[in-house]
C-alpha cells in the first residue's frame, strides 16, 4: 500500500487551482495511486482532472515552496479552508479520503486505521481552526 499522503499542503494548492478556475461543487477523491478532482465550471459543465502519484509529488513540492505566501485574490478563500481541512485530516490520520464540498462545509469519507470516518467539517469550524493556527504561529515566532 502506498505511503499515507499528507493533505495540508496538497489541498492548499488544489484550493488555489480551484479558486483560479472559479470552481463550485468540488469533489476530491484520493484513489491511492491518483488524486481525482472534479468541479462545476463557472460557464457550466463538469470539469475533471486526475493527478498521478508522480504529479502529486510535483504538486507537493510546488505547494511547499508556496508556504507562507498569501493569496489575497482568492474569491472563496478555498485554498486556506482546504489547507486547514488537510491539517484536520492529517491530525486524524485519515486515508483514502473523499471530500465533497457542501453549502455548510465539506463532507468527508475515509478511514482512520481500519475504522471508517464520515464527518461534516463546517466552514465556520475551519475558519476558527485557521485563526487559531495563525495565532499559534504568531506566538511561536515572537518567542
Amino acid at each position: 500500500m502506498p505511503e499515507q499522503r499528507t493533505y495540508a499542503d496538497l489541498l492548499r494548492l488544489i484550493g488555489r487551482f480551484l479558486d483560479s478556475n472559479e470552481a463550485s461543487a468540488v469533489e476530491i477523491v484520493d484513489h491511492d495511486t491518483a488524486l481525482a478532482v472534479s468541479w462545476q465550471a463557472r460557464e457550466g459543465g463538469t470539469c475533471r482532472r486526475s493527478f498521478s502519484d508522480n504529479s502529486v509529488v510535483s504538486l507537493l513540492r510546488a505547494a511547499r515552496t508556496q508556504r507562507g505566501t498569501a493569496d489575497p485574490d482568492s474569491p472563496s478563500g478555498r485554498a486556506e479552508l482546504l489547507r486547514t481541512l488537510g491539517q484536520v485530516l492529517d491530525t486524524q490520520e485519515v486515508t483514502q479520503v473523499s471530500i465533497v464540498e457542501a453549502p455548510d462545509g465539506y463532507r468527508i469519507n475515509g478511514f482512520s486505521g481500519r475504522q471508517p470516518v464520515q464527518q461534516l467539517v463546517t466552514r465556520s469550524g475551519l475558519h476558527l481552526a485557521s485563526c487559531r493556527a495563525v495565532t499559534r504561529r504568531g506566538t511561536a515566532s515572537e518567542s
